[in-house]
């Protein structure tokens, strides 16, 4: 499950609710976080470990009350991640690309097929040249449905964009059947979608058609369908789809947000899976670079962080004299400025100074104590509010106070978020 290292608390609020400025939550005795709600996600836990937690409410002089009553909870094991069964996919050996629920093609298509190792069909296309190239697949003799309610599809879009898909059949005389709306997959987004088979009266299937369009004008790029199945769990394959989901690299983002107060900058961006800032002889405790990206460029959303306990990457400075590198996440529709350090294994502080030629790897725990904001009065002591709307990501670069800096290059490896 995707909180498999996960426990989502909620519980009654605080019966003498006058005065009451938050809730403490602890594990074990131990202070895990805070809340303004009564609610609270505590991630990052130990996988197959047991876990007792407990709240406190507090009033605006930091006075708790007495401890609730307590809730233990267990987590899964996060390395039982399972390989998705590729269902109907792997019953024929005669998927073809079409065009538009058509016969197949006499001649090449611009889109092609190719297995997955689960067994599942990738298809590249150019939806500038082809207009609906699709999964097709003739079921020799038909394919009986008539056992299912559901249909069960696990889709991936690597693209930058939006990718829509059409579940299509022609039954058992032939009559084409168009199964619900177009599914709107996300870009970068893997999914399980459930298609009623309501609408589908006579049940033999002459031939199954997922008919693939872009959500946002001409689009060359490709789709991965990992199953063709029927009446699925809503939570099967939950801990898988949710690891392919997780960003795990740099280039998960695209890294070309022009933040307008890194007026240090030379250059930045991302070279491979290396970010890197190339900073001025200008930067100082005033004067930043840095390195920017938006999450879902031009969606008018952010990207959903609550099932996730950090953010690490290793930092390494090619320059001659000693930097400061922060992390910032902006969230919400105000594009809310919270701003870290990072902790390492070795210096728990969130003040992260990184010497010529140094590298270190850092860590930047969203439920721990240790990001700073205007509400905090730029003070690292909260934890990261309102993580399931993530909107930019930067990496910061500034020079302590007094300090003269060359010119230089921070360069940002290993980028991923941790469950």
């Amino acid at each position: 499950m995707p909180a498999i290292t996960t426990a989502k608390l909620t519980w009654t609020a605080s019966t003498d609710n006058i005065g009451v400025a938050g809730y403490n939550i602890y594990v074990g005795g131990v202070l895990q976080g805070t809340s303004a709600t009564t609610s609270y996600t505590a991630s990052g836990l130990k996988g197959t470990t047991a876990y007792t937690f407990s709240v406190k409410a507090f009033d605006d002089a930091g006075n708790e009350s007495a401890a609730s009553n307590a809730v233990q909870i267990t987590t899964g094991d996060p390395g039982n991640v399972q390989v998705i069964n590729p269902g109907i996919i792997d019953n024929y050996t005669t998927w073809y690309v079409g065009i538009n629920g058509a016969d197949k093609p006499a001649t090449p298509t611009a889109a092609e097929l190719t297995y997955l190792e689960n067994g599942g069909l990738n298809m590249s296309f150019n939806l500038q040249t082809e207009n609906y190239p699709s999964f097709q697949v003739d079921p020799k003799p038909a394919g009986d449905w008539s056992n299912y309610t559901n249909m069960n599809l696990i889709l991936s879009n690597p693209n930058a964009a939006e990718v829509q898909i059409q579940p299509i059949v022609k039954d058992g005389n032939w009559k084409w059947v168009e199964l619900g709306q177009y599914i709107k997959v996300p870009a970068k987004t893997t999914m399980i979608a459930t298609v009623p088979l309501t609408g589908l009266t006579n049940k033999d299937v002459n031939r199954f058609i997922l008919r693939v369009q872009s959500g946002s004008g001409g689009l060359a790029g490709s789709l991965q369908l990992h199953t063709v199945s029927f009446d699925l769990e809503p939570t099967a394959y939950a801990s898988t789809i949710a690891e392919m989901n997780r960003p795990k690299t740099a280039s998960f983002y695209p890294w070309n947000l022009v933040e307008s107060s890194y007026t240090g900058n030379e250059s930045s961006g991302l070279d491979g899976e290396t970010l890197f800032v190339k900073y001025k002889s200008t930067i100082s405790d005033t004067i930043a670079a840095g390195v920017a990206t938006e999450t879902k460029p031009g969606l008018g959303i952010g990207d959903d962080w609550t099932k996730y306990a950090s953010v690490s990457s290793t930092l390494t400075n090619t320059g001659t004299d000693a930097i400061h590198v922060s992390l910032v996440v902006r969230t919400g529709g105000g594009w809310v400025w919270q701003e870290t350090g990072g902790q390492t294994a070795a210096d728990p502080t969130v003040e992260r100074i990184i010497a010529p030629g140094e590298s270190v790897d850092v860590v930047y725990a969203f439920n721990s104590p240790v990001w700073k904001s205007a509400k905090t009065n730029w003070s690292n002591n909260a934890a990261l509010e309102n993580a399931i709307d993530v909107r930019g990501v930067q990496f910061k670069v500034y020079a302590g106070t007094g300090e003269a800096v060359s010119v230089g290059t921070l360069q940002i490896t290993n980028f991923q978020l941790n469950f």
